[in-house]
C-alpha cells in the first residue's frame, strides 16, 4: 500500500497488506454476536509456548491488571501441546495474547503446530499473536469465529516482540481499537512495520477511562514541555464525536480523532498525565508515564 494522509488504512481483497490492516467481514459479522451476548467479567489468557520469550507473559501481567474497574480473570498457561491449545481456542476468551514461534501452516507447540484452521470454532474474541509469519494463523482464527487481532507478516527478533507485546497489552487496556493499536505500533517501533491487523479493526477489549482513548507525544524545551496530543476513536467515541481534553485550559470541543498541542509547566506534568493509563511517546521514543515522570525536575 502506497503511504497516505490518513491515520489508518484497509485492505480489502487477497494477498498480505503491507502498510495497511486486512479488513474480513467475518470479524464485523462476530463482533456483533459478542457485543450482544457477552455480559460476563473480562476474561484474558496468555498463552506462552517459548520458555525464552516467557517475560512478556509477566510483564503483560503487570500491565493488565492496574485497572480496578476490570478486575479480569488472567489465566498464564505455558509450553501447551497441540491439543491443548486447539482447547484454548475453542474454549475461548475475550483476548488471547500468544507468545511463541509460528508458520503460515500452524502455531508452534512442544509437540508439533496446530493449524487454527481446524479448530471447530474459535471462541476466542480478540488476539495478539505475537509469533514471526503469523498473518495466516491470524485470518483463519478470524474464519474460524474471532473478530480480530493484531499478527506480524515477517519474522520479528524476540527482543522487539516483547516490547510490541506489552505495548499493544497496555493500549488495549486503556480502551484503544485494534485499529489505533496498529497506527501506534507502526508509528513507534523501529519494527512496526512487520505488524498489521486483522478482522474488525474497530473492536476494543475494554472501554477508555477518562475519556477517548489519547496518546500524549512530549517533547522538551526550555521553560517546560509540549504535550501533542492525538485522540483516537472508539466504540464510546466513534469518528464525529465531540469531547473536551482535560489537559486544555481553554475547555474547547474536540471532533474525535483529532489532535492539538499544549504547553505544560514542569509542576503540572503528573496531573495531566493522571487522567489515562496509556503509555507515552517522549521525543520519538516510547515510555511508560513512570518512567517519564521520574525524570521531570518539579
Amino acid at each position: 500500500m502506497p503511504e497516505t494522509d490518513s491515520t489508518q488504512t484497509v485492505w480489502v481483497g487477497s494477498g498480505i497488506p503491507l502498510n495497511s490492516a486486512a479488513f474480513d467481514v467475518n470479524g464485523y459479522e462476530h463482533y456483533s454476536h459478542v457485543t450482544e451476548d457477552d455480559e460476563s467479567g473480562l476474561e484474558i489468557t496468555i498463552v506462552c509456548n517459548e520458555i525464552e520469550m516467557d517475560k512478556e507473559s509477566t510483564d503483560l501481567q503487570e500491565v493488565l491488571d492496574p485497572r480496578d474497574d476490570l478486575e479480569p480473570e488472567l489465566t498464564i498457561r505455558r509450553r501447551l501441546s497441540v491439543a491443548e491449545l486447539r482447547a484454548v481456542i475453542e474454549d475461548g476468551a475475550d483476548y488471547l495474547h500468544f507468545v511463541g514461534h509460528a508458520t503460515p501452516d500452524g502455531l508452534q507447540c512442544p509437540d508439533g503446530e496446530l493449524d487454527v484452521g481446524t479448530v471447530e470454532q474459535s471462541n476466542v474474541d480478540m488476539f495478539f499473536l505475537n509469533a514471526c509469519q503469523s498473518f495466516q494463523q491470524g485470518k483463519r482464527l478470524v474464519e474460524r469465529g474471532s473478530v480480530g487481532g493484531m499478527v506480524t507478516y515477517s519474522d520479528v527478533a524476540d527482543k522487539y516482540a516483547l516490547q510490541t507485546g506489552t505495548l499493544i497489552g497496555q493500549l488495549l487496556n486503556d480502551g484503544f481499537s485494534i485499529a489505533a493499536c496498529h497506527s501506534i505500533v507502526r508509528e513507534t517501533r523501529p519494527i512496526g512495520g512487520h505488524y498489521t491487523a486483522v478482522g474488525n479493526r474497530t473492536a476494543i477489549l475494554s472501554q477508555p477511562e477518562g475519556g477517548a482513548p489519547t496518546l500524549f507525544h512530549i517533547s522538551q524545551k526550555s521553560d517546560g514541555y509540549v504535550f501533542d496530543t492525538h485522540v483516537h476513536p472508539s466504540e464510546a467515541y466513534p469518528i464525529g464525536s465531540i469531547i473536551s481534553l482535560v489537559i486544555d485550559p481553554d475547555d474547547k470541543y474536540y471532533l474525535v480523532p483529532s489532535s492539538d498541542q499544549f504547553d505544560v509547566a514542569p509542576e503540572e506534568v503528573e496531573e495531566a498525565l493522571s487522567h489515562s493509563l496509556s503509555p507515552i511517546v517522549v521525543d520519538g521514543q516510547l515510555q511508560s508515564r513512570s518512567e517519564f515522570l521520574s525524570t521531570v525536575e518539579r
